[in-house]
């Protein structure tokens, strides 16, 4: 990395997924991509969801993953006002790629179908579910329209396999997200082009819910055939994003494991993060544990207020890291046990402490270190 200052080095991050042209700034996902890849040829022509939360690092997986043998679409959902506008964005999006490769006739068909989606604005949710609640009418044309895409779908898989990738579709809500997916599942299914779909993290909890108690979640496993989570980096891969792209030498060894910790895997939290204490740090040109305590905490006080904690929960938190029981809490704070014993719980239910009120998730890790 060539030298610069701190000032500098932090004028030049940029909280963005990476592309092929920053491919260095890329951290330990070998694995992810590797079952990315298997995904596609083991279920190649069906449904494949990607979760994971935000700023994990899905689009830039997206940006790089390769298939052998198949092209790559990667369509960006911009259009989210209505359902149909959803569904115009990705048929706009595969058109746009079946121009660029020159495929004759596929165009035209393409903004034809666009129009007629538009045209069709009745897209309400029908309790409980993620299916389309239509009159019998509307849902017929649905059909036709979806069967339309289908036949594009399949002129274009005929020559070539593709993988057709929906990217930023998850920052719709869930539900809507899954009618979306649903109402347009047939026109991916049983050809050679397979969707992929970025999905929140918590669609892949309710996946593994069904897949473990059978339980029917929003008619998951009839609209995917699988999916497969992006799971948080480690605080070492986290301090190797930091380390990428700032200088070893701008950053103190304490300041950087308390970035880690407080990005808890996620590397769009750690560049916001480093950018941040850098800007604190600039006249003195380096950062130092303080100026990332400062950020941290201005960060921890909204969501310390989100909670509803206040100062004997943080003891508690403490406490509870030292591995004290609940006896010892309720003499500690003096409070009565039943008492003690609903304030671990309560912390319990807020994410802040494990299972059984032992040990610290690593949110309460981060709340015992900063306060």
């Amino acid at each position: 990395m060539q030298k610069v200052s701190l000032k500098e080095a932090v004028k030049r991050l940029r909280d963005q997924p990476l592309t092929a042209a920053a491919e260095e700034l890329f951290v330990n996902r070998k694995e992810e991509m590797l079952v990315m890849v298997q995904n596609v040829d083991y279920f190649s022509g069906n449904i494949i969801g990607v979760a994971g939360e935000r700023g994990i690092g899905k689009t830039t997986l997206f940006n790089l993953v390769r298939f052998p043998g198949k092209e790559k679409i990667i369509i960006n959902i911009v259009d989210r006002e209505s359902k149909a506008g959803v569904i115009s964005n990705i048929i706009d999006g595969i058109i746009e790629y079946a121009g660029r490769k020159g495929f004759v006739g596929i165009e035209g068909k393409g903004k034809e179908l666009i129009k007629k989606v538009l045209a069709l604005t009745t897209f309400s949710l029908a309790v409980g579910s993620a299916s389309i609640s239509m009159r019998k009418k509307e849902m017929k044309t649905l059909r036709s329209l979806v069967k339309e895409l289908g036949d594009i779908v399949e002129e274009i898989a005929a020559k070539v396999e593709v993988v057709i990738i929906l990217d930023e579709i998850d920052k719709e809500r869930k539900e809507e997200l899954l009618l979306v997916v649903d109402s347009i599942k047939d026109a991916f299914k049983e050809n050679k082009a397979t969707l992929i779909v970025a999905l929140p993290y918590e669609i892949y909890e309710m996946y593994m819910e069904g897949v473990v108690s059978a339980k029917e979640t929003y008619n998951l496993d009839n609209v995917f055939d699988q999916i497969m989570l992006i799971p948080p980096l480690t605080d070492e891969d986290i301090k190797e994003v930091i380390l990428r792209r700032v200088s070893p030498s701008l950053v103190e060894e304490k300041a950087l494991n308390l970035m880690a910790l407080y990005s808890m895997g996620n590397p769009r939290r750690a560049v916001r993060l480093v950018k941040e204490a850098g800007m604190v740090a600039a006249s003195e040109g380096k950062i130092k544990e303080k100026h990332v305590r400062v950020v941290c905490k201005k960060y921890l006080q909204y969501l310390y207020k989100s909670l509803g904690l206040s100062e004997s929960d943080i003891k508690i938190i403490k406490l509870i890291e030292k591995g004290k029981d609940i006896k010892y809490i309720a003499k500690y704070l003096s409070v009565s046990l039943p008492t003690a014993y609903r304030k671990a719980q309560n912390l319990s239910e807020k994410g802040l402490v494990g299972e059984d009120r032992k040990g610290l998730t690593k949110l309460g890790k981060v709340f015992s270190t900063f306060y």
